[in-house]
């Protein structure tokens, strides 16, 4: 059946003043041992475990962020209502996508990914940011290597000069 609570609810724990207001509706755990929350589903390909963020009550305010797990294997995420990321019973993860090109790990549908340096440097671009062309590169100013058993073998400076690698001698030739 159903039940309403009122108040903020405390599972294994007795000091729920000490959570923020908007963190403390329901906590399970003491803070001294492993705590944790399982949603059991039927294992049926049709079913799911989710968890969902609303909005609000009624109409797509009612689901606009989800964290589901279903028989298949695979953990959804939504923002939006839209999924937006994909992990799959192998391991696979899928941005703004729902299944994979080639059996490829990682696939980013849009205009492209880039990898930036925590520290602010160097950035890499590989995607066609809305050209018509595969870009691959550097967005600051790096050279651009491309590398085999982590080896130099082709090189572009950031001046546009681009070096070969000789018949893995490592004597770089342009």
């Amino acid at each position: 059946g159903d039940a309403t609570f009122t108040g903020d609810v405390a599972i294994g724990n007795n000091s729920l003043s000490s959570f923020d207001t908007w963190q403390k509706n329901i906590v399970v755990g003491s803070g001294v041992t492993d705590a944790g929350i399982t949603l059991y589903h039927g294992s049926g390909a049709g079913n799911q475990g989710a968890i969902y963020f609303a909005d609000g009550n009624t109409g797509t305010d009612r689901y606009r962020g989800i964290i589901s797990y279903n028989g298949a294997d695979e953990m959804k995420f939504h923002t939006s209502t839209t999924e937006r990321m994909r992990i799959t019973s192998g391991g696979n993860v899928l941005i703004n996508n729902t299944s994979n090109l080639i059996g490829e790990r990682l696939n980013v549908t849009g205009n492209g990914i880039v990898i930036e340096q925590t520290n602010g440097g160097a950035a890499t671009l590989l995607g066609n940011f809305g050209s018509v062309y595969s870009i691959l590169g550097a967005y600051t100013n790096n050279a651009v290597q491309i590398r085999t058993n982590n080896l130099e073998r082709i090189s572009i400076d950031t001046s546009g000069n681009v070096q070969f690698n000789q018949y893995g001698a490592g004597t770089l030739v342009t």
